[in-house]
């Protein structure tokens, strides 16, 4: 066998292993390679047609030989290159910013989203039920998770200001969220009953709605009757 022809093999592999061991990350380098090899190309492709103007047999001689030689050195190397990027597990790496814009990079990177707010203020306040009772205010400001619903917020806001306890264990009042009254607080019942579902979020409670609670005192009145005239639409009855 021609020791010439062992070439091939050489050339296929010095491309295998350039593919297969390169750093992708740099770009540039490799199209620095394949610009001066077309350039080599193109002058002997130049060479051939200056030697076939001016009548140059040296000039055609070399520029023959040259391309003879280059073209397929590298096809050679070209076809071992492609085989070899197949094998190559390096990743590209972005290019860096310039210099002087790496801190404005950086903190659009590392800049906190926007926090989340996960609980919400509520103004509370309840009505009085004698002169000696306006001593004190009674209005507070109550913070509560916005995934409670309606309950667990009437049960916040009475914990925050609570009612007044009424002689004879008798006194209704009325709930209003952002001036729409919404349920009924007996003192003679274990806990309030509401004329909107008990589980509805506060974000339906609160649409179109300011985020205000209070706690309007009906005196006496039977309260069984006030919730079945607030759940039905129609007059409540008389306070006095």
């Amino acid at each position: 066998m021609n020791r010439y022809y062992l070439t091939i093999p050489v050339l296929l592999a010095v491309g295998f292993a350039y593919g297969a061991l390169r750093n992708r990350a740099r770009q540039t380098k490799r199209m620095l390679v394949w610009v001066i090899v077309i350039l080599l190309l193109g002058i002997c492709c130049v060479g051939l047609l200056l030697a076939g103007v001016t009548g140059s047999a040296t000039l055609g001689w070399l520029s023959g030989l040259s391309l003879m030689v280059l073209f397929p050195v590298v096809m050679l190397l070209g076809i071992g290159f492609v085989i070899g990027s197949f094998f190559n597990r390096s990743k590209s790496v972005p290019p860096s910013p310039p210099i002087g814009h790496e801190a404005a990079a950086g903190s659009r990177v590392t800049q906190p989203a926007e926090p989340i707010n996960s609980t919400l203020t509520v103004n509370v306040d309840r009505d009085s039920v004698a002169a000696g009772d306006d001593a004190d205010p009674h209005a507070v400001v109550v913070t509560v998770p916005v995934a409670s619903n309606v309950a667990e917020l009437v049960a916040a806001c009475l914990r925050g200001c609570p009612l007044a306890s009424i002689s004879g264990d008798k006194a209704t009042w009325l709930i209003d969220v952002g001036g729409t009254c919404v349920g009924v607080i007996a003192q003679q019942w274990p806990r309030p009953q509401f004329v909107v579902p008990e589980d509805l979020s506060l974000t339906h409670l609160f649409a179109g709605r300011s985020q205000n609670v209070h706690f309007r005192y009906w005196n006496q009145v039977d309260p069984d009757a006030v919730f079945v005239a607030l759940r039905d639409g129609l007059p409540l009855p008389p306070r006095y």
